[in-house]
């Protein structure tokens, strides 16, 4: 595990780039996301695989490098 000067923590690796960075799998029972992200503005937008964004209407995916997919949210 690193702690950097700019407080990231990094997992698996020595040169953490964001808050929490793990190099690897990562197993949990749940994950929470606390706020909605901002929609990528089209399925071309700037993006890296796997990057996950959430709005109240729609869950995004980039699917490979400036690519993105998604899917509506609607109740049941």
């Amino acid at each position: 595990m690193r702690i950097t000067a700019e407080g990231n923590v990094g997992i698996g690796t020595l040169l953490p780039t964001t808050l929490l960075d793990v190099a690897g799998a990562i197993t949990g029972q749940s994950l929470n996301v606390i706020a909605l992200n901002t929609a990528p503005a089209n399925a071309t937008d700037t993006g890296v695989l796997g990057e996950i964004r959430v709005t109240a209407a729609y869950i995004y995916v980039c699917s490979a490098t400036n690519t993105w997919v998604r899917t509506a949210l609607a109740t049941w």
